[in-house]
């Protein structure tokens, strides 16, 4: 359900590569502003644009209510009336915990929970640390979805280090290539 679509004066807030937020002038509710929109236009905080807005149905928590669909540009003729498409709905977003999984299961790659955060940080746009991945990693092996090796210094030492990947085949294999001892 596409719903009314209204046109909105938005101050814009934030602007990152893939998305911006806004407010609207009248009376500062939230404009989400898809990454569509936001490769079309140059946006800076504090722009005033003028947008066509609908409901946002995407955003579950209600802290953003309303969704950029077109933005009025400056420079159009006004002679020319555009009729405003939509822009495509966002992609779903995915928790943390799948895009972590997701990461690991689609590769026969070992990683260190620091490559994990990084990884997920450039994709999600996440600022998450290796500690924080590797509680999350955790879970996930503790789920049997992921396969951990442990690496410590002596018999009676803690685990100092942990090596992921997606199943055990994935250690075996890289020892059979000769790439692991």
């Amino acid at each position: 359900m596409i719903g009314i679509i209204m046109k909105k004066t938005v101050i814009i807030t934030t602007v990152r590569d893939t998305f911006a937020f806004g407010v609207t002038e009248d009376t500062y509710e939230q404009v989400y502003i898809p990454a569509s929109l936001v490769k079309k236009f140059v946006f800076e905080p504090d722009d005033a644009v003028e947008c066509a807005l609908i409901v946002n149905a995407h955003d579950k928590t209600g802290n953003v209510p309303w969704f950029a669909t077109f933005i009025m540009d400056e420079d159009e003729d006004d002679e020319e009336e555009a009729t405003p498409t939509p822009a495509p709905a966002p992609a779903p977003k995915v928790s943390i915990k799948d895009a972590i999984y997701n990461i690991i299961s689609n590769t026969n790659r070992v990683f260190t929970s620091g490559d994990v955060a990084e990884e997920v940080n450039a994709k999600h746009g996440t600022d998450l640390n290796a500690d924080k991945i590797s509680a999350y990693l955790d879970s996930l092996h503790g789920e049997g979805k992921v396969a951990r090796a442990t690496v410590n210094q002596s018999k009676s030492d803690y685990a100092r280090y942990s090596l992921w990947a997606h199943n055990l085949n994935t250690f075996k294999n890289l020892r059979d290539a000769g790439r692991v001892c």
